[in-house]
């Protein structure tokens, strides 16, 4: 037997997920979705044979289920490694996290309380709040947008092309 996976894409034609072969075919015969692109791989019944699909759209539009969780490495890669305080670029090593509203003062450790910093920067605010130093955010934190995909497609397959853009 094959161990192909299929891509799965929204009515829009946006990727959301991937499932085996299997469930790409009952949701193929449940008229639920089409398949797009075909592997070369054959499945045998004794009266017919089907190609195993490679991409699928859904015939309606599913958002992804999709969660972020809070970390070090998000909230620079969101920050694009620069200080939001001075501009400096940063790098793993030399990036620190700020806290808007500090720890001590009940501030949390979320996406929207925490900034790329460098250690100067973050040294200077200490556990002040912004209002008590003459520092400015060069924009406000917030929850990035992380594609449900990002980190589960490894070795896309080729059929697979195109519809990733972006993704990995």
């Amino acid at each position: 037997m094959t161990n192909k996976t299929t891509l799965v894409l929204n009515a829009s034609y946006q990727p959301i997920g991937k499932v085996c072969w299997q469930r790409a075919f009952v949701l193929m015969f449940q008229e639920k979705a089409r398949a797009i692109e075909l592997y070369d791989d054959v499945i045998k019944t004794p009266n017919e044979e089907f190609f195993i699909p490679a991409v699928l759209v859904l015939g309606r539009n599913v958002q992804p289920k999709r969660k972020t969780y809070y970390s070090k490495k998000l909230v620079l890669e969101r920050d694009d490694y620069v200080c939001q305080y001075c501009r400096r670029n940063l790098t793993t090593k030399s990036a620190t996290i700020d806290h808007v509203l500090p720890r001590s003062r009940g501030g949390k450790s979320t996406f929207e309380n925490t900034v790329a910093a460098c250690a100067p920067c973050n040294t200077f605010k200490a556990d002040k709040p912004l209002n008590q130093t003459r520092m400015r955010l060069t924009r406000q934190p917030k929850k990035p947008y992380i594609h449900p995909l990002r980190g589960q497609i490894t070795n896309p397959e080729p059929e697979w092309e195109g519809y990733l853009a972006g993704i990995i």
